[in-house]
């Protein structure tokens, strides 16, 4: 063999290494950015959550405010419906709109997410 041969031999071998490095890198990459994507999507899940129990709270309170006359107050099954009934209007309107709560947690802890070493 020749030297320049051998010489061609070694480039394609550390052009073959350095592709498959770069392809890895970009897996990872996606991988990253990827998990990324999916940590965004929990974390505006969590403070949808959030701000759903904050309202149910805020929704039986002000139940408890008005009085209960009538043929069915103080009924077991009235008080489960109702129940049921505000936890669901809650989750409801804190995933299409909300109070506002959700979205300013969101955006103080995604900045968190964003640069882990912020205290």
């Amino acid at each position: 063999m020749d030297v320049r041969q051998i010489d061609n031999t070694r480039f394609l071998e550390q052009s073959n290494r350095k592709d498959q490095l770069n392809s890895s890198n970009i897996k990872s990459a996606k991988k990253q950015d990827n998990k990324a994507q999916i940590d965004d999507a929990r974390l505006k899940k969590a403070c949808s959550d959030f701000e759903g129990v904050l309202l149910n709270f805020m929704f039986q309170s002000m139940r408890k405010t008005v009085p209960g006359k009538g043929i069915f107050s103080g009924s077991h099954q009235k008080d489960m419906y109702e129940s049921m009934f505000y936890q669901e209007i809650s989750t409801q309107f804190a995933r299409d709109r909300g109070i506002g709560i959700g979205d300013a947690l969101y955006r103080q802890l995604k900045g968190k997410l964003d640069d882990p070493q912020e205290k």
